[in-house]
C-alpha cells in the first residue's frame, strides 16, 4: 500500500511540474498550416471564404487558391476529381449535338430521346459526384485550418484536496 502511494504521489508531482507553468498550461498544435487561410462555408449553394462571396461563375474554381495553398494531398485529389466530373459532365452535354451531327440519313426521334436522356442522367451525376468530392474536400479544409488550444489546470485547494482542468479550444 505504501508503494502504492509512494508511486501515486511521484506521478501526481510529475505531472504537476511537467503540466503546469504558473496557474496552467496550454498545448497548442504545431502550425503545421498557413495562418493566413480562412474557413470556406457554404450557406444556400453558396461558397464563401472568410466573409467574403465568391463568384457565381465556376464557384468551384474560386476555391482552387485557398485549397492549393494548404498541401493537403487528400484536399487536392478530392478537387481533381471535381475537376474532372465537372469535365466528364461537359462531354455529356456534348451527347445529342454529337447524335444529330454524325447521322447522315436524318434521326429517330426514339434515338435522339434516348441519346439526350443518357446525356441528362449524365450530366446530372457527375455534377452530383463532383460536388460530393468538393464538399469532402472543404471539410477536410476547414479540419486542417482550425486551431486547437488543449489546456490543464492543477491547483490545490484550501481544504487540502486538488482541483484537475482540463479544457479545449477550437478557433479559426
Amino acid at each position: 500500500m505504501k508503494n502504492f502511494l509512494l508511486i501515486c504521489a511521484i506521478l501526481f508531482l510529475s505531472v504537476r511540474a511537467y503540466t503546469q507553468k504558473a496557474d496552467s498550461s496550454y498545448y497548442e498544435a504545431p502550425p503545421e498550416v498557413v495562418s493566413y487561410l480562412k474557413p470556406i462555408t457554404i450557406e444556400a449553394g453558396r461558397y464563401y471564404y472568410g466573409n467574403k462571396k465568391l463568384s457565381a461563375s465556376g464557384m468551384g474554381y474560386a476555391l482552387e487558391i485557398p485549397l492549393s495553398e494548404l498541401n493537403d494531398p487528400d484536399v487536392s485529389q478530392r478537387f481533381k476529381n471535381y475537376k474532372t466530373a465537372r469535365v466528364v459532365g461537359q462531354v455529356f452535354a456534348f451527347l445529342p449535338l454529337l447524335y444529330v451531327l454524325s447521322t447522315n440519313r436524318g434521326f429517330a426521334k426514339n434515338e435522339f430521346w434516348i441519346v439526350y436522356g443518357i446525356s441528362f442522367g449524365g450530366i446530372l451525376g457527375s455534377d452530383l459526384i463532383g460536388k460530393a468530392q468538393l464538399r469532402k474536400g472543404i471539410e477536410r479544409y476547414n479540419l486542417r485550418v482550425e486551431r486547437n488550444k488543449l489546456g490543464l489546470s492543477i491547483q490545490s485547494l484550501p481544504n487540502q484536496s486538488v482541483a484537475f482542468g482540463l479544457g479545449l479550444s477550437r478557433s479559426f
